[in-house]
């Protein structure tokens, strides 16, 4: 049912870009359930709204918000990494990155692993997000790769021993171990990479790409843009395991 409604929603914004209606909202999509879409869509917000631009964000399924940015379903997505857009030439990426993630792998707590690079990911039963790029570049070169559609089931995968280690965002696995049924069986066992967040945009709106990219870098001058950062971040970690 769920995926029905969102369905709808998709087909519904696809006619309003077809035929016009509200061409002055853009709509972007975002990874449904992750800390860091959370803290990417407020901050993203505010950088539209202090620009006089409307802007609808719509959570779905990362492999999903790939697919309807690509076929122009949506204007684009609030927060990709870099390796993301690197094959995707209809989309345009805006300088500057105006946030972060942090690649984590996670195990039970009395595992012996330490991971200081996706290197040290060879030879491990491994199970990520679907459609999720820092992941995906995590374990590129690897083999047993097992394809989750939620962190809750990426958690629960290794909680029962079907993965030596899972692969997360380090703020999105913080949330996450704060949860009971997590936080004395799992643990943070690496935090190995880091990545820029970037607001992709298809060429169909590429008229906001100039002023969007202004005031980032204004934001970021003035320590304004890290003040949104901490206060969301601060608000997402708070909230409860269903507000995601």
């Amino acid at each position: 049912m769920k995926y029905l409604i969102l369905s709808i929603i998709l087909i519904s914004l696809a006619s309003f870009n077809t035929y016009g209606i509200d061409p002055k909202t853009i709509y972007f999509g975002s990874n449904e359930k992750l800390v860091e879409q959370y803290v990417a869509q407020y901050v993203i917000e505010k950088i539209y709204s202090s620009l006089g631009l409307r802007l609808k964000v719509i959570p779905l399924p990362p492999s999903r918000a790939k697919n309807s940015n690509l076929d122009k379903s949506i204007d684009g997505e609030i927060a990709r990494i870099t390796p993301y857009g690197n094959d995707k030439p209809s989309l345009i990426r805006i300088d500057p990155s105006y946030y972060y993630l942090e690649t984590a792998a996670y195990c039970l707590k009395d595992s012996q692993l330490i991971i200081k690079s996706s290197k040290d990911l060879k030879g491990l039963k491994i199970a990520t997000i679907r459609g999720v790029a820092h992941s995906n570049e995590a374990t590129a070169d690897l083999k047993n790769v097992h394809k989750m559609n939620s962190a809750i089931q990426l958690f629960d995968f290794v909680k029962y021993k079907r993965a030596d280690v899972v692969i997360d965002t380090e703020i999105n696995g913080r949330r996450l171990l704060q949860q009971k049924e997590y936080r004395s069986i799992l643990k943070n066992c690496g935090t190995f990479a880091r990545f820029g967040l970037y607001n992709y945009i298809n060429s169909n709106r590429r008229e906001v790409v100039s002023m969007v990219s202004s005031k980032i870098r204004e934001l970021k001058k003035s320590g304004e843009l890290k003040e949104l950062i901490q206060d969301a971040e601060v608000k997402a970690l708070s909230l409860g395991p269903d507000s995601f």
